[in-house]
């Protein structure tokens, strides 16, 4: 098709060379989405900040999107805290509004509970969940799952 798309991804770790045991890494990202048949494209881009060492993670990220005149925006933070052989308990939330001139299309989600690490990439988690929905004239959607992930 006609569409096409150009992507570019930047990150940098100023702690990397001096082998500290931590990470820092910064990382800005842009995508310009050209769309077929005259639709405006689409402007997404995304930046993330985070800190982590053996007993501490803490993370945040801002991503913005655009097609014509609906902008996008989210905000993003988490941190985890622990014992590397025992656990950690991490504890993340996420807000996005997909379009910030309208009212009451926005959400948060919150994220909490406890995580074992069995191996440097291999991790299980019991967390709870909550979804607030601006708009939502119910109580807020709750769940309890078991998650894990396995690094390749």
């Amino acid at each position: 098709g006609s569409g096409k798309s150009i992507k570019a991804l930047l990150t940098v770790d100023p702690l990397a060379p001096r082998k500290l045991g931590a990470v820092l890494p910064l990382t800005v990202f842009g995508d310009v989405n050209m769309q077929e048949d005259g639709a405006p494209p689409i402007f997404t881009w995304a930046a993330d900040a985070g800190f982590k060492n053996p007993n501490v993670l803490v993370d945040a990220q801002v991503i913005g999107s655009s097609q014509g005149s609906v902008r996008g925006l989210g905000e993003s933070g988490q941190l985890a805290a622990g014992v590397p052989k025992i656990g950690h308990f991490r504890v993340r939330v996420d807000h996005w509004d997909p379009d910030t001139q309208a009212d009451g299309d926005d959400y948060l989600i919150i994220l909490a509970g406890p995580t074992h690490d069995f191996r440097e990439k291999v991790s299980i988690g019991l967390f709870y969940q909550r979804k607030i929905e601006s708009a939502a004239q119910e109580a807020p959607e709750s769940s309890v799952s078991l998650q894990g992930q396995v690094g390749f």
